[in-house]
């Protein structure tokens, strides 16, 4: 039976592991407002009260889509990850400079939160029912397939069907534990236990949660669909997008927002609500920079550029800056899934399948409602899948603008040579001829994060992936 001191033990456990891994809000275990859970709305503040930021700025710095808010970033050693990443250099020793990881200790915070629902919420005592339990423990099994799904997307090597049980992954906690070591599981490992979560979790997740911070079942579907189509299992990700699709299939017209409608995380196409902004939630523009290859993929009439990125002479030459129009307006989920993403995957499995027509069907649908009403010039079309691939590419780009899919998008098409991405900037003016055409290979090694130093301290034996 569930007890006060255990739930102690609990807290106490993740306090420790989240003060060596460098986590700011190691005190913040219990929910502001909260009490030691007794009941199942304690349990589920746990899960709702979790943070909601996953920044992923030096990562994305290797990929097209980021780009540099001041020289200094480039120019000097002021922050010699980002600057390694942005740069490509595969030589430097980034391990040495990652102390701690925002992103590290913020998803296994989430993940310890989410143990302690699925371990606990079983045994208690109060006046829920087994179908409210059942409900919250899907929601917590989700949130935690989710963290892992990003911890492994970052800081290990892709999925790769021939080599994915010898690759080393990350540690997984299926317990919080003193005594116990956290293993570092292999690639395979990880996925097997995202699946395991997820498949466990879809029979009691409602059609709609409470709230997009937590799991419906169209977040769900959504998600193993993404998963499946990482390991590049494409039949069972199309089914899986279009049980998704089934359940939420809305697309929100970016018309009603230029019209002055409040777009925030209520809007429907939400299905998972998550931030991965530098500074969230309300972002400084200044650090919000895309690059020039984003500007120009946009469209003169493309609503997700004129109504949420802005220009100016001092930033960087051919780059924008994310400001959308009147504060608070839009809430921007760059760090979570929605409807348009599962739409993109089908989108892609239609392509592959040569199911060209219908694919496009899709990319037009999602683009529709992001132009002008009456522009036509939305419309795209392709003759054959390379042109198809390319242009549910360039989608993604547009419509996950921010987001860390763009440079997961890189990883994972890196063993296709057809569909493969090779990252160029021109830095020349910044840093001269002999330095400023860069050029990162769709199979860098640059493309996985070093393990935060603390970390290696802390679990021993755990082995960086990085060369």
């Amino acid at each position: 039976m569930m007890t006060v001191m255990r739930i102690l033990n609990y807290i106490l456990v993740v306090t420790f592991f989240l003060m060596l891994t460098g986590c700011d809000d190691y005190l913040e275990i219990v929910p502001k407002g909260k009490k030691i859970p007794e009941s199942l709305d304690d349990f589920k503040g746990f899960l709702e009260n979790s943070d909601i930021s996953y920044s992923t700025e030096d990562f994305q710095a290797a990929g097209d889509t980021r780009w540099y808010p001041e020289d200094s970033w480039v120019t000097t050693d002021i922050l010699p990850v980002f600057k390694a990443n942005f740069l490509g250099d595969e030589d430097y020793d980034r391990a040495s400079k990652t102390q701690s990881s925002g992103l590290y200790s913020n998803c296994y915070m989430r993940i310890a939160h989410a143990t302690m629902v699925i371990n606990e919420v079983p045994e208690l005592n109060d006046n829920s029912t087994e179908l409210q339990r059942k409900e919250v423990i899907a929601q917590a099994r989700m949130l935690r397939a989710f963290n892992y799904f990003y911890l492994v997307n970052v800081f290990a090597r892709q999925y790769d069907p021939a080599t994915a049980a010898d690759d080393n992954g990350i540690v997984i906690q299926e317990d919080i534990n003193f005594e116990a070591p956290y293993p570092q599981k292999s690639v395979a490992e990880v996925y097997k236990y995202i699946l395991n979560d997820i498949e466990l979790a879809l029979p009691d997740l409602t059609q709609k949660g409470n709230n997009p911070f937590v799991a419906s079942k169209a977040f769900g579907w959504g998600l193993k669909s993404k998963v499946h189509l990482f390991k590049k299992e494409f039949d069972e990700a199309l089914i899986c997008a279009e049980e998704s699709l089934k359940l939420n299939s809305s697309i929100y017209d970016l018309n009603k927002y230029l019209d002055g409608e409040l777009a925030n995380y209520e809007i429907k196409e939400n299905l998972f609500f998550a931030y991965d902004r530098f500074r969230y939630p309300n972002s400084d523009p200044f650090y919000s920079r895309i690059s020039p290859q984003a500007v120009q993929l946009y469209g003169p009439e493309d609503i997700r550029f004129t109504g949420f990125f802005t220009t100016d002479s001092y930033f960087p030459t051919g780059s924008a800056a994310y400001s959308p129009e009147g504060a608070g307006k839009f809430s921007i989920n760059d760090g979570g899934m929605r409807t348009t993403e599962i739409y993109l995957i089908k989108a892609e499995l239609l392509a592959r399948k040569g199911e060209i027509e219908p694919a496009m069907e899709i990319v037009n649908l999602i683009r529709r409602n992001r132009f002008p009403e009456g522009n036509t010039s939305y419309k795209l079309t392709a003759s054959n899948k390379i042109e198809a691939m390319n242009q549910i590419m360039n989608e993604r780009f547009r419509e996950l603008i921010l987001s860390v899919n763009r440079v997961w998008d890189i990883r994972r098409l890196a063993s296709e040579p057809e569909y493969a991405i090779t990252v160029v900037k021109d830095l020349t003016d910044l840093l001269g001829e002999s330095e400023g055409n860069v050029t990162i290979q769709p199979n860098s090694p640059i493309y996985i994060m070093p393990f935060p130093l603390d970390v290696i301290d802390l679990h021993g034996g755990i082995k960086q992936n990085t060369k």
